[in-house]
């Protein structure tokens, strides 16, 4: 039990765990979602905030509270509006790693997916991922946590909903009108 605590405490203080909390708190309150991906940076085992836009979910059509699939996706940006959207899907036991070349496509505000590359063209000097991380951990490495949850939806609820958006729309008329 001690060496457990002990790494527990380990892990909570190379993540500097308190501040990721407060940041996700903050976020959470707004967005309505948080969520935290726990993995190996090569020096320590970390736990960190990852944008919730940038979490994607599939759920069961029959339970809507039960995750079939779950990934995180971001685009790196690179020249002249072409990039590279990197895809990890999260699973139990293991990460697949993906990586897709896309352009950004200017005037319709959208990237086009051009079709998948090779992780090797991403990371060059050898330093990415490999396309399949085994975790030997019985659950994904993503942790999803709703701000407020009714149990209508997998998603949360932001503590603004509706409200904020109306007032802010009430205000820029009236100054508009000056």
């Amino acid at each position: 039990a001690k060496e457990v605590q002990a790494a527990l405490s380990q892990l909570v203080r190379d993540s500097r765990f308190e501040s990721v909390l407060y940041a996700a708190q903050t976020v959470n309150s707004y967005r309505g979602d948080a969520v935290f991906r726990v993995r190996d940076n090569g020096a320590r085992v970390v736990i960190e905030q990852i944008p919730a836009h940038n979490y994607f979910v599939e759920l069961d059509p029959d339970n809507q509270a039960e995750v079939v699939a779950q990934c995180v996706a971001w685009v790196r940006e690179g020249e002249k509006g072409m990039g590279v959207l990197r895809v990890e899907h999260h699973t139990a036991g293991q990460i697949i790693n993906e990586a897709y070349s896309v352009k950004y496509l200017q005037g319709q505000r959208r990237w086009e997916v051009r079709g998948q590359i090779d992780l090797a063209e991403v990371y060059p000097e050898g330093d990415g991922p490999a396309e399949v991380q085994f975790t030997s951990i019985d659950r994904p490495l993503l942790w999803h946590v709703p701000n407020f949850y009714d149990g209508e939806s997998y998603w949360g609820l932001s503590d603004y909903g509706g409200g904020l958006d109306t007032l802010f729309e009430a205000a820029n008329n009236r100054l508009s009108k000056i």
